[in-house]
């Protein structure tokens, strides 16, 4: 199972937006924003994937809960591990095998029948119940025929946890079997669309990116962690910036089955017009410093995916605090609504702390448009004049004003754009 956020019932506010590139390991994360509704995280654990170690202490560590999807194999052979997980409070589930635990292997197989889906899921959770004293209530499985949602109803499994794609499937409870008094809650993997219409096919903080896209879009959200080493610093640097900043209500499955069960009769929340902020890193912030400091031009895009526009923000941030360069979150941002001419005769130089004090001035007055005129005590410059100076201001180089001019001095916002997040 991928990062990728398992959707359904996903309703995006269409817009224009660039996914994030495919990224280093060590590259911060890029987008940040609240939770539309429930959270869970799954790890899938079948086979010879080794103890999830390093994710269970990232997230023991932070108060969060996963769930664990284990085959009875695998339960066997990891007893102490499960045992420990479970008294940590996390939730050990079922991962039912079609080919191992059923006998689905091949095209001309005989179709099982429900004893036999029946069957499999007692072994299974039989399993689980000698290794953690707990009774499982949720199972996963690659695809969901009739008959194994028939028998888990039967079996009053609380979620079921399909991996193959619905068509926007709402989170459902099961119709009754037989009078059986199940509690079944069949949560599946939805149409996926963050807003952009892309996927990342592999694990980075740009594929982390893709889980806070979906999450700001959707109510009901599962998100697959690999069972692999190496991924505990990346999954802290998301968690410590995203996930807990913004206080995500992470939910075990069962847990998400009972918001589910609540939530069946209101509508559909509706996703906010800019869901997710950009979030630009100092090495960005420093990319973008370079290309303005020394131009007589502004250039549209100092950085990739950075404009004029969210450039001064950022800028004017950076200058307007006292600590090291930091990570920066954009929102909502409109660029200069008159392209305005230059009012000092020649150059001009200014001090650290006229420019220190424009960018205090700027932060709290900014809302979120940028100014055709800044005021620099008694002088006055045009806005990207006033960009040029907090470009020098953050290289820490001499802080001269020159003409500049905009990008596209013709058209409705000169070259410098607009920000809706991501």
């Amino acid at each position: 199972m991928s990062i990728f956020a398992l959707l359904l019932s996903l309703h995006v506010a269409k817009g224009e937006c660039l996914p994030p590139r495919p990224n280093h390991p060590s590259s911060p994360v890029g987008a940040s924003a609240p939770a539309l509704g429930f959270v869970g995280m799954e790890i899938p654990l079948v086979g010879p994937i080794p103890e999830p170690l390093e994710i269970l202490k990232t997230l023991d560590d932070r108060g969060l809960k996963a769930t664990l999807l284990v085959s009875k194999d695998w339960a066997q052979r990891h007893a102490e591990f499960l045992k420990n997980a479970a008294s940590s409070g996390h939730e050990i589930g079922i991962w039912l095998s079609l080919k191992d635990d059923v006998g689905m292997s091949g095209e001309f197989a005989q179709e099982p029948q429900l004893a036999d889906w029946v069957a499999a899921l007692r072994q299974s959770r039989k399993a689980i119940r000698t290794v953690t004293g707990q009774t499982a209530r949720t199972v996963g499985m690659s695809i969901l025929p009739n008959l194994g949602e028939t028998a888990a109803e039967a079996m009053a499994f609380r979620a079921i946890l399909p991996n193959e794609r619905t068509v926007g499937d709402r989170p459902r409870r099961v119709i009754k079997v037989d009078q059986a008094k199940g509690r079944a809650r069949v949560i599946g993997q939805g149409r996926y669309d963050d807003g952009c219409g892309h996927l990342l096919p592999h694990w980075s903080p740009a594929g982390l990116d893709r889980a806070t896209h979906a999450v700001a879009r959707a109510e009901w959200i599962r998100i697959g962690l690999p069972a692999v080493d190496g991924v505990g610093p990346m999954l802290s640097q998301w968690l410590d910036t995203v996930v807990i900043p913004h206080n995500w209500p992470i939910v075990t499955a069962s847990e998400m089955a009972k918001e589910v069960q609540r939530a069946k009769d209101r509508p559909l929340r509706t996703p906010p017009p800019v869901a997710v902020a950009k979030r630009v890193s100092p090495e960005q912030w420093m990319t973008v410093a370079e290309a303005v400091a020394e131009t007589s031009t502004l250039p549209q895009y100092p950085a990739t995916h950075v404009n004029l526009t969210e450039a001064f923000y950022g800028l004017v941030t950076l200058a307007a605090s006292d600590l090291p360069p930091m990570p920066v979150t954009l929102g909502h941002l409109n660029p200069p609504t008159v392209s305005a001419e230059r009012e000092l005769s020649e150059s001009m130089e200014f001090s650290r702390e006229q420019v220190s004090e424009m960018a205090v001035i700027l932060k709290e007055r900014l809302k979120g448009q940028v100014p055709s005129i800044v005021a620099i005590g008694s002088q006055s410059v045009t806005a990207g004049e006033a960009l040029q100076l907090l470009s020098l201001y953050v290289l820490k180089r001499p802080l001269i004003s020159t003409a500049v001019s905009n990008p596209k001095p013709f058209s409705p916002d000169f070259g410098w754009g607009s920000s809706v997040g991501l």
